[in-house]
This record gives structure tokens, C-alpha cells and sequence, in this order.
């Protein structure tokens, strides 16, 4: 993992407004958002583990994604009340 990918990782674990073309904005299920770092380009998902991946909310993630070539560089797993099931998966592409 590179420095940019570390810290677009602790972006996405803090309560920092991120800066981005949204994908997706529903704040307590999934949230999505196209984001460029110096020539390199990244997806950030933060998603409730209630949203299944052939659920009509993530489609939009999904149809970018398979348009795209992309590399998952990050994923995790964590506690967080203020999402649906208490928990969020945070996940980070990186656009090839």
C-alpha cells in the first residue's frame, strides 16, 4: 500500500468530509466516491455490510467498476453506530 492509499484509508475511517464525485450518497448504508491523487485515480466505498453487492443501491459502484480496470488496495471491516448493522466496510480501488 502506498503513503496515498494509507491515507486515503484513515480518511475514510474518520469523519472527514470527502472531497469527490460521488457515486453513490446514502450515508448510512453506502457511500461511494470517485477521488483523483497526483496521476492516480481511486474508487472509496464505505458500505454497511446490509447492502449485498446485487442490490439495486450498489449498482451504480458496481456498473463503474466493471467499466473501469481497477486493483482493490485496501479493504476492512470495522465497528461504527452509525451505520446500518453497526459495522462499515471500507474498501479503496485503485483505476488502473
Amino acid at each position: 500500500m502506498t503513503n496515498t492509499e494509507q491515507e486515503l484509508a484513515e480518511t475514510l475511517q474518520s469523519e472527514v468530509e470527502i472531497v469527490g464525485e460521488s457515486l453513490v450518497d446514502s450515508p448510512t448504508l453506502l457511500q461511494a466516491w470517485i477521488i483523483e491523487r497526483g496521476d492516480a485515480r481511486y474508487v472509496l466505498e464505505s458500505r454497511s455490510p446490509r447492502v449485498k453487492l446485487h442490490q439495486q443501491l450498489y449498482e451504480p459502484l458496481a456498473a463503474f467498476l466493471a467499466a473501469n480496470p481497477h486493483k482493490l488496495v485496501y479493504e476492512d471491516e470495522y465497528r461504527d453506530t452509525s451505520m446500518m448493522g453497526y459495522q462499515r466496510i471500507i474498501r479503496i480501488y485503485r483505476i488502473n
